[in-house]
Parts: structure tokens; C-alpha cells; sequence
């Protein structure tokens, strides 16, 4: 199986009963192809000084488009972000194709880059303090970070 930066994944042993969460992968390790650089990306509706907005790409979703089309309602695709404030390196092993939910589009996988660079550089990020403070965002972040330790 071939792992593409920009694919995203569930991982199985990471899962998590209160938080639905895939993982990004944004890069292989320069020294060890085998080693991967992962992001959660999840639906909480707040967006911090670390995170990205994903744009909403229908073709996600197609199937629940389809299966609400049937029921006679709309479908509304969640919003979803990358939390680049908690990234991991993984194996690439824990990766399955089975488990692969889909990708992002290379512009957005610039974008995830970018801020990661521009935080191990110093360079000034977005600032939302009343986010990355609020009591639920950090709890989020917590509780992301604990499933990938």
C-alpha cells in the first residue's frame, strides 16, 4: 500500500469513544520513510491558533448525501480541522488502506505545512486567544493528545 502525504486514516488502536477522529498525514520522516508525521482531524467546532480549516469537500460524503437524499433530508457536511498542535510521529504499519477515509487537497496540505514551519521557526501564527483558551478547546486538545501518546 502506498501512504501519500495528504491521506487521511482512522486509526483503530486510536480511537476514542467521545471524540470521532481521523489522522492527516502530512509527511514521511527524512531519515526513515517508514516513519510518519500524523495530525488528528476532527469536527470541534473550535479553531485555535494551531489549527487549520479544512475546506468541505462533498465528494467525503457522498454516501451519507445519498442515504439522506433518500430519507428526504439534507445532508450538511461536518466542518472539520487539522490540530497541528498535536502531532505525533507514527509507523507506518498502524495505517491500513481499509481504514483510509480519503485525502486533502495539496493546497490544503501547504497550508498544514506552513504553519507547522512557521511555528518551529518563530515565525508569528494567527492568535485566537478566547479560543485557545477556552476551557472546552483545551479539553479537546487534551484528550487528542492522550490518544496518540
Amino acid at each position: 500500500m502506498k501512504i501519500k502525504s495528504g491521506d487521511i486514516y482512522l486509526i483503530p488502536s486510536a480511537l476514542h469513544d467521545e471524540i470521532a477522529v481521523e489522522w492527516l498525514v502530512i509527511r514521511p520522516n527524512v531519515d526513515d520513510n517508514n516513519l510518519l508525521l500524523i495530525a488528528p482531524v476532527t469536527d470541534f467546532f473550535l479553531c485555535g491558533s494551531w489549527d487549520i480549516e479544512l475546506p468541505k469537500n462533498e465528494s467525503d460524503y457522498a454516501a451519507e448525501i445519498a442515504v439522506a437524499g433518500r430519507l428526504g433530508r439534507d445532508f450538511e457536511p461536518a466542518q472539520r480541522y487539522v490540530r497541528c498542535g498535536a502531532t505525533n510521529w507514527i509507523h507506518a504499519d498502524l495505517l491500513e488502506s481499509k481504514h483510509k477515509t480519503g485525502s486533502i487537497s495539496e493546497t490544503a496540505l501547504l497550508e498544514v505545512r506552513k504553519l507547522l514551519h512557521n511555528v518551529v521557526h518563530g515565525i508569528a501564527i494567527k492568535n485566537v486567544k478566547e479560543v485557545d483558551c477556552d476551557p472546552d478547546y483545551e479539553e479537546h486538545i487534551k484528550c487528542l493528545l492522550s490518544i496518540i501518546e
